[in-house]
């Protein structure tokens, strides 16, 4: 069905971008890329296409995305959800850890970047969002490559948004969610962390939907005029 506009969800599985699948699907054909390329039984029933792909490897993505414009028409909407975190001091982490951590967090945005600025893959008023955290810019011990990463993704979303005019290029940095990965660090993650943080969060804790608002709306014809930005959406803990 090629009347409706095409939005790609990469990191499609799970968490953050799975819920980013159920939203858009209301309005999209959606492709959804993920290692696993399931998508969520909900978003089956729609104009929908799931597909496996190792992010990392630029050729495998390239040729995962253009299945999807043959699908379903150029891309208007890419969201990058993908991300892992794994939390130990730096003396502690092993290379092969840092590389996964910097291709994955990075790399692979970076990839998805450099496909969808052809303009056989994107429609010219497409918009590409990547999802940061707040730990780019209040790193803590334990995640300090990770902020370093989402760091380095927000400077990716300034400088490509100057690059790709007239197509938009904006972030979305969540405050702490309660998704699979963060679930995987229950023993970080516990009452006594989550406390902490409804504490010093003016508006309590950030769930999921949240989220998928904010980028509802910074994708949408209503911020039309916005590029290059990053909207923090962490109820306030990072004030």
């Amino acid at each position: 069905m090629m009347h409706k506009k095409h939005a790609l969800i990469v990191g499609a599985s799970s968490g953050l971008g799975s819920e980013c699948l159920r939203h858009f699907a209301k309005n999209y054909n959606v492709t959804g890329l993920s290692r696993r390329g399931t998508l969520p039984n909900e978003v089956i029933a729609t104009e929908s296409l799931g597909l496996a792909c190792d992010g990392t490897n630029i050729n495998e993505l390239r040729t995962s995305i253009e299945v999807a414009v043959e699908r379903f028409g150029k891309i208007s909407l890419v969201i990058v959800s993908s991300g892992i975190q794994n939390i130990k001091p730096v003396r502690n982490f092993k290379q092969q850890e840092s590389i996964e951590m910097i291709q994955t967090n990075l790399l692979l945005p970076y990839n998805v970047a450099s496909i969808f600025a052809s303009q056989k893959i994107s429609v010219p008023d497409a918009v590409l969002c990547f999802i940061t955290s707040i730990a780019a810019q209040n790193p803590e011990p334990g995640i300090v490559l990770y902020g370093a990463t989402k760091s380095a993704v927000e400077s990716l979303v300034v400088g490509l948004a100057k690059e790709l005019a007239p197509k938009r290029v904006v972030g979305i940095s969540p405050g702490w969610l309660d998704t699979p990965m963060t679930r995987g660090f229950s023993n970080i993650y516990n009452e006594n962390y989550l406390d902490g943080i409804k504490k010093k969060s003016a508006l309590g804790l950030v769930n999921v939907s949240d989220v998928v608002k904010a980028i509802d709306f910074m994708v949408s014809e209503a911020a039309s005029k916005i590029t290059g930005q990053v909207l923090t959406v962490d109820g306030g803990l990072s004030l």
